[in-house]
């Protein structure tokens, strides 16, 4: 069930060689396959190397929740870890999404008692919940599916169908719970379906056959009705790949696997946002003063190859969008590097040159 567990040993910018390493457990909720995590988890090690100012003993995680989700199989992993970590208990556990914080929250008594907790990633209701211990806080995401609909429809205005994709696991119930309100007030503007838990093969099949006037939003695909254990990130870019009308989404770590964009948040920087909480935690600041506080990082993102497959304007998306995988030319890329005196000759395709700012084609030993 744990995977396994990584122990670092880093040096800070100025560590005493007579204090002990100050301890931080991470806790993954599945396994080390997981973009969105495992991205955040680089940015708190990051983070934490950069910014302590002692030694830092940094431990991680696999809890494989998706697979071994029993109460049997937690509470088997929460002895485990008290076992394991009896002699070396962290001063701080940080669980990377809503699955870990909950699977922390709950067996924080049996593996390391009183700790604090700093989590990331997790759904606005987790991290705001009125029962929250007030030892606990973090950074949680607050993915805006509205927004990213709304991109979608000035990319797409002839658009007429909305299709919202989810699992059907508890994970993806959650987050589109967290996300339905969202999505509401668009319902009526498009016919709009919920395929929620569709089985994948039927998902792949369903999502070749859409009419091209269809917005597709993937929210996430954990598991579908048939139980398969799945991960969002391989479902969507799977989907991408054979739908027959444009597909978006919230999650940063979905650009660049065939999504046209989306208003999207950074795992990375909501993981440096938490390591930040933590660096003041292990200073001395009490965890009880510090409010649960909402990513500050969303922004439009969009992938300019998509644009082109699907023929979307680059001149309708909003003014801040940040536009990746864009091929710069030649001279975009050497510009602050050549002398803007150098010619720049390129080979002809009929075998001539052409001379730049010339029209006609030359021999290589000719003048333009």
């Amino acid at each position: 069930m744990i995977i396994g567990a990584v122990v670092l040993l880093l040096d800070g910018w100025s560590v005493n060689a007579q204090e002990p390493p100050r301890r931080v457990l991470l806790l993954h909720p599945f396994d080390n396959t997981q973009l969105a995590t495992a991205s955040a988890a680089a940015a708190i090690r990051k983070r934490l190397i950069e910014r302590s100012p002692s030694e830092i003993d940094l431990a991680a995680e696999f809890l494989d929740l998706a697979r071994f989700h029993s109460v049997t199989d937690e509470l088997r992993s929460a002895r485990y870890l008290a076992e394991k970590y009896a002699g070396r208990l962290p001063e701080i556990i940080m669980p990377l999404n809503s699955e870990a914080l909950r699977f922390a929250t709950k067996y924080r008594g049996i593996i390391a008692p009183n700790v604090p907790i700093v989590f990331c990633c997790v759904t606005p209701d987790m991290a705001t919940a009125a029962d929250r211990p007030k030892d606990i806080t973090g950074i949680y995401s607050k993915f805006d599916v509205g927004k990213t609909i709304a991109l979608a429809q000035k990319l797409q205005p002839g658009a007429r169908n909305l299709v919202i994709i989810s699992g059907s696991s508890e994970i993806d119930r959650r987050w589109l719970a967290a996300l339905r309100k969202e999505i509401e007030p668009y319902e009526n503007r498009f016919n709009t379906e919920y395929w929620i838990g569709v089985p994948y093969a039927s998902l792949l099949d369903r999502v070749s056959h859409l009419p091209r006037e269809t917005i597709t939003i993937f929210v996430t695909v954990y598991d579908d009705t048939r139980g398969e254990l799945l991960f969002p990130a391989q479902v969507v870019e799977a989907l991408a790949q054979v739908a027959s009308a444009p597909v978006y989404g919230p999650s940063d770590t979905y650009l660049g696997r065939g999504v046209v964009g989306g208003y999207m948040d950074s795992f990375e920087l909501m993981g440096a946002s938490a390591a930040d909480l933590a660096l003041e935690i292990l200073a001395g600041r009490s965890p009880s003063t510090i409010d649960p506080q909402p990513s500050q990082n969303r922004r439009f993102l969009v992938d300019v190859r998509q644009l082109l497959r699907w023929q979307l304007s680059e001149s309708n998306l909003p003014a801040d969008t940040v536009v990746s995988f864009k091929q710069m030319t030649l001279w975009e890329e050497h510009h602050d590097t050549w002398p803007r005196r150098r010619i720049l000759v390129a080979r002809g395709l009929s075998g001539g040159w052409l001379h730049h700012g010339c029209r006609s084609r030359c021999q290589p030993d000719s003048q333009c």
